[in-house]
């Protein structure tokens, strides 16, 4: 008579291997999209200032705040579609708080987390290194450039400025995939994200 043989269950790939969302996940991605909600509100005046005093290139590189909610959430729970839905729920809580751009808002956060979905994606939702959320931060920028530079009628301007303004802007979302990989990594040694994919990631790393 022959032994019923154990079959061993395989070992996931590493953590994020799941695709599907969690309770949890949902979750943070909601804090993270109320918190910068609220951080964007506060943003827009000394961002004006910032603006006022070097002109569009430096007003270029300012926004790059405003895309860490789209590579922040992403970074904390990895999966599909958190970087589209913390981004434009970061922007439609903007919104609400009573920012000075209305509507327009919600538009500018599904463009913004466009880029970073793809980058994402293309490397799996697997790869979260500096490199790919500095990767990440210049796809978001980039993708969302035309529609912004159209809407403000940038295209308008000399082709040296607008250059230059490339450049800034480049460096500003580089910078906010840098903040987003660091932020996260700071969060989760608070212990609060135990249960999410980065903290099951540095509880296997331990």
């Amino acid at each position: 008579m022959n032994e019923p043989r154990t079959v061993k269950p395989s070992r996931p790939n590493g953590p994020g291997t799941s695709q599907a969302w969690r309770t949890t996940d949902l979750m943070v991605v909601v804090v993270v999209a109320l918190v910068f909600g609220a951080i964007y509100v506060a943003w827009a005046g000394p961002y004006e200032w910032v603006a006022a005093f070097g002109g569009t290139p430096t007003q270029e590189a300012a926004n790059g705040l405003w895309f860490i909610a789209g590579l922040l959430g992403p970074y904390l729970i990895r999966r599909p579609g958190a970087a589209l839905a913390s981004e434009t729920l970061a922007a439609l809580a903007e919104m609400l708080v009573g920012a000075p751009w209305g509507p327009s808002l919600v538009i500018y956060g599904v463009l913004q987390s466009i880029g970073a979905e793809a980058t994402f994606a293309l490397f799996g939702y697997r790869s979260w290194t500096l490199a790919t959320m500095v990767i990440a931060g210049v796809a978001a920028g980039l993708v969302s450039l035309p529609y912004s530079w159209w809407e403000y009628g940038y295209f308008e301007l000399d082709v040296p400025v607008l250059l230059t303004m490339l450049v800034t802007r480049t460096i500003g979302v580089a910078i906010a995939g840098i903040i987003a990989k660091y932020l996260g990594d700071a969060l989760v040694l608070t212990g609060a994200l135990k249960d999410t994919a980065i903290g099951r990631a540095r509880m296997e790393e331990v």
